[in-house]
């Protein structure tokens, strides 16, 4: 309730500078201009958010149906051979490196 006091306080002070007569009624239809004007700003804002929710609900499933439609393939082989997977990964040599293979190692 602090703000409207603050409100009606300065527009009451504003009215008498400009030598207008105060009466209840005028500080009465100030506290409702008052709460009207706050709802009204309060109900753009939710209008606002309201509109950026269905936005993000509209390019969400749109982005789902886009992702329905992807073929993301099979694998018919293990990952690794049982002889992998006793030693463990063993790194190649040099010599057994391609060439581009070599120029990236030459860059580490």
């Amino acid at each position: 309730m602090s703000q409207v006091s603050e409100y009606v306080q300065r527009e009451v002070l504003e009215l008498v500078k400009q030598g207008v007569d105060v009466t209840p009624s005028i500080i009465t239809r100030l506290r409702k201009d008052f709460i009207n004007h706050r709802n009204n700003y309060n109900n753009k804002i939710l209008a606002c958010v309201d509109a950026q929710i269905y936005n993000h609900r509209i390019r969400k499933t749109q982005v789902e149906e886009k992702v329905v439609n992807v073929d993301l393939g099979y694998k018919n082989e293990s990952y690794l051979t049982e002889e992998e997977m006793i030693n463990g990964y063993v790194a190649p040599k040099y010599s057994e490196l391609s060439i581009e293979e070599k120029e990236i190692w030459k860059t580490k």
